[in-house]
């Protein structure tokens, strides 16, 4: 993904877009974050294997003040003593190194447990930018939808405008009666509500994409009218298959299944004899008044230990190690089949939507003949102003009718490539 330029580039490409709202958004961010913790916990799990060393020092000063005297009998003699006050320093330095030798594998499956779930995090983000992108480019379809039903309504505009003119000429001329230019004010008001309504389409498409993008709402970023959309290749049971195979979330279950079995594989080897090298050296020391013997030593040698009785928590954690690995197994298979049936539904909306256009295609041409008719039969007087009005919006409706279907093509296609994880 290259960086961003901001300000973007006018008029914004689609890849462009894509990238600013990848980079901008804070759900992409702390899904980041996730993965991130999830790679540093294969390294604490790995640690393990690792020496452990530990060293300390610890220093202590003792003073005794002037003892009380007491009285004693020495050779049956009595006898005043006190006790002559000291200082004591003592310091200790104690070194200790620890290494596993073994351990059933019980540390190598916690390795494998937090190498499958970082994977399964790290899919679980893929499928989320895959769904940004697809989000960015359904708002470009949004926006230049909105954009050419905007035109449409402005076109129909005219033409009430037109056909207004037209009655007035008409009554002037004669041919037809007053009522005919209140017949053709009502259509003009009503144009000029729809293409209002039709601006606001366009200001809240553009909302939502500067949304997505982490722009003002308000802003106007242009957009380029090209929007790069990959034909899904292959039948639908290729479709199906790619899907199976190539979808991040999918995997990301899977990944998920397979670290929860090997932490039940870990559970299971926490019964094992757990085998450690120790060696460690202690040094104290003394300052006095006096001398006092100094003391030094080291020791080294193994240490096994085995859970012999445990209370049952082994048991226990075995069983729900497993109870979840069973579970992830069941949500994979659950997954699956939504997977499946969301293909299915994508590709046969795709064929629907692709019929729908041209289908809406012939009707535009039958719908501008049929008002190129009406017009011509009204400036003959053979025609009422109310027909020519009724195939007036029996046009703009094929128009507006033929926009929605091209764009739910593109609409369909984007939702088909997501659905199979391209």
């Amino acid at each position: 993904m290259r960086s961003p330029e901001w300000p973007p580039r006018q008029p914004l490409p689609l890849p462009d877009a894509e990238d600013l709202a990848i980079v901008r958004s804070p759900t992409l961010r702390a899904s980041i974050a996730e993965v991130e913790a999830a790679v540093a916990r294969i390294y604490q799990a790995s640690s393990g294997y690792n020496p452990k060393v530990t060293i300390s020092y610890t220093a202590q000063r003792y003073k005794q003040p002037l003892g009380v005297p007491f009285s004693t009998t020495v050779f049956g003699r009595p006898q005043t003593i006190q006790a002559a006050p000291f200082t004591l320093s003592q310091f200790e330095d104690e070194l200790s190194l620890r290494q596993l030798i073994s351990d059933g594998g019980h540390i190598r499956q916690r390795i494998l447990q937090s190498v499958s779930a970082a994977r399964a995090t790290y899919g679980e983000l893929l499928w989320r930018v895959d769904q940004m992108r697809s989000q960015v480019r359904e708002a470009f379809i949004d926006i230049l939808e909105a954009e050419a039903l905007l035109g449409v309504e402005a076109e129909a505009e005219r033409v009430a405008r037109e056909h207004l003119k037209l009655a007035e000429a008409s009554y002037k001329a004669g041919v037809t009666a007053r009522a005919d230019i209140t017949f053709a004010r009502t259509p003009v008001a009503r144009a000029e509500t729809i293409l209002a309504s039709a601006r606001n389409s366009v200001q809240l498409a553009q909302a939502n994409l500067n949304r997505l993008m982490g722009v003002d709402p308000t802003r106007t970023v242009a957009i380029a009218k090209e929007i790069p959309i990959d034909e899904p290749p292959g039948t639908l049971d290729d479709l199906r298959h790619l899907a199976q195979t190539g979808r991040p979330d999918l995997a990301a279950r899977r990944d998920e299944r397979d670290a929860l079995a090997h932490a039940w594989d870990a559970a299971k080897r926490e019964r094992a004899i757990k085998l450690e090298a120790v060696a460690g050296g202690r040094y104290v020391g003394y300052t006095t008044d006096e001398a006092l013997p100094q003391h030094q030593g080291w020791s080294a040698g193994l240490y096994a230990s085995y859970p012999l009785v445990d209370g049952g928590i082994i048991n226990a954690r075995i069983a729900e190690a497993r109870a979840l690995e069973q579970g992830a197994e069941a949500r994979v298979d659950t997954l699956a089949r939504e997977v499946d049936a969301q293909v299915v539904d994508a590709w046969l909306r795709l064929q629907t939507a692709r019929e729908r256009s041209k289908l809406s295609a012939a009707e535009v041409a039958d719908a501008a003949e049929g008002m190129a008719v009406a017009e011509g039969q009204y400036k003959a007087g053979v025609n009422t102003i109310l027909n020519v009005l009724d195939t007036q919006v029996a046009y703009t409706r094929a128009r507006a009718g033929q926009v929605r279907a091209d764009y739910d093509v593109k609409r369909a296609l984007t939702r088909l490539n997501l659905a199979i994880g391209r």
